[in-house]
């Protein structure tokens, strides 16, 4: 049986899912994101703005962010999904 999980550590691991996307945002060749991103079922502007994307998930986790950190997660499993790359730790 698995330990269960505080609030504090959900989040912190749902961070460090974001950040892992939004460095494959931002460091990855431009072309072959927005040809991952094409498959996914982000909003079909983002799929066409990786920098956008990457700086969208970025500010999830700022006191005064429009993206609740659940959503970016969401949507950080997606693109590191497309990739090819691990979604969760």
């Amino acid at each position: 049986m698995t330990t269960p999980r505080t609030p504090e550590q959900v989040r912190a691991q749902r961070l460090a899912t974001i950040s892992r996307a939004v460095s494959h945002l931002t460091t990855a060749d431009p072309a072959t994101v927005r040809s991952q991103l094409a498959t996914t079922n982000i909003r079909a502007r983002w799929k066409q703005d990786p920098a956008g994307l990457a700086e969208l998930l970025r500010s999830a986790g700022e006191p005064d962010a429009s993206t609740p950190v659940f959503s970016a997660w969401i949507g950080a499993r997606s693109v590191l999904r497309a990739a090819g790359l691990p979604e969760n730790d």
